[in-house]
């Protein structure tokens, strides 16, 4: 009974966690919008307006995933650490390895890091630039529920 009730506030703790950086990645998204002059503006470029708005959309939902994901990956790098210390399998090892290569890439795609380190969101890749971050936010939570069962 005890590991249940460890099991669903670890749940809850994630959770949390997630929802808290989430928050974060949308306090900080507007730092990272785009600039005006960023925007292509060719003589018969009628939408550019709704092209900005739309843009900011799209730094905002990159924003909120890889910050989630985030936490994610540092909630799994810290269980299989855990799993390997007790085992030392290789398969465990492996998914430290997996997983610390999941943090980089959520940590060096979020719009937030890269605005610390002097860069600033480039838009024109539309949706295609969070595609990816919701399907990894997909798989590391699916390979944390996993882990936790």
């Amino acid at each position: 009974m005890s590991w249940n009730m460890s099991r669903k506030g670890t749940y809850g703790i994630i959770l949390a966690l997630a929802i808290i950086a989430a928050v974060f990645g949308v306090a900080f998204s507007s730092l990272t919008a785009p600039p005006d002059r960023m925007l292509p503006e060719p003589p018969d470029f009628e939408h550019v307006d709704d092209l900005r708005d739309d843009a900011e959309v799209y730094v905002y939902v990159k924003t909120v995933l890889s910050s989630m994901n985030i936490v994610l990956a540092t909630a799994l790098i810290m269980i299989y650490a855990g799993v390997y210390r007790t085992l030392r399998s290789d398969f465990a090892l492996g998914l430290v390895v997996m997983n610390i290569a999941m943090l980089s890439y959520a940590v060096t795609s979020n719009p937030i890091v890269q605005w610390f380190l002097g860069y600033k969101a480039i838009i024109g890749i539309g949706p295609f630039g969070w595609i990816a971050d919701f399907f990894a936010t997909i798989a590391l939570a699916t390979l944390l529920w996993l882990s936790l069962e």
